[in-house]
């Protein structure tokens, strides 16, 4: 039996996190640069105790976003940390959890984890990261308690943060959902309709 037929989908995108790591482990060693040390299984094991984490504060609520998310969405790419949003009124006490299971918070405001390598960036809402215009909103207007951000949202978010990689990710996830164009500028406010039609336009030119 082939089990990876059998796979969920998130359980696929944990594999294409392990496997992405795993290739990225093997050029950095063939280039004689500095071999990464993060542990293939390590983002699956960060996701596995922060959800734990929330379920075992009431009221408490977070969404993976970055690129696990953009991976559970079909656009397969490295990523070697876990980035969340979590809701502010719980926010201290989940960083206290975390510190509990491990994680070390280091100076940039991430945590890692010492035995495994996992960097966890937590982001609490009303947030407002670097480039955006909104800071970011309560995690259940973005998806599920402890799932991955919807693909609407999270376009928005890479929208507002509008780095390279956040440009990619837009396009690579547009390629895959053509049919949902219209559906997704609706969604948007004025303001990021211009940048999200040029990603529109990018993602055309690249089907070509």
């Amino acid at each position: 039996m082939d089990t990876a037929k059998h796979l969920s989908p998130e359980d696929a995108v944990y594999r294409v996190a392990a496997r992405l790591v795993a290739v990225q482990h093997a050029v950095a060693e063939i280039a004689g640069g500095r071999k990464l040390e993060l542990d293939p299984r390590a983002l699956q094991q960060a996701v596995f105790t922060i959800r734990t984490i929330l379920r075992s504060i009431p009221d408490a609520h977070g969404v993976f976003i970055g690129g696990l998310a953009v991976q559970h969405h079909g656009y397969h790419r490295y990523t070697e940390d876990v980035d969340i949003v979590v809701d502010r009124a719980h926010f201290n006490d989940i960083m206290q959890k975390l510190r509990e299971a491990g994680f070390a918070i280091q100076p940039d405001c991430t945590f890692v984890n010492a035995q495994t390598g996992a960097v966890v960036d937590v982001l609490h809402e009303g947030t407002t990261i670097r480039n955006a215009r909104s800071p970011l909103p309560h995690p259940s207007l973005l998806g599920p308690n402890g799932g991955f951000a919807d693909m609407i949202p999270l376009i928005q978010l890479k929208l507002e943060a509008n780095r390279s990689q956040d440009r990619a990710d837009v396009v690579s996830l547009l390629k895959r959902n053509m049919t949902k164009i219209d559906e997704i500028a609706a969604s948007l406010p004025d303001y990021l309709r211009p940048t999200f039609q040029h990603q529109v336009e990018d993602a055309l030119r690249e089907m070509e």
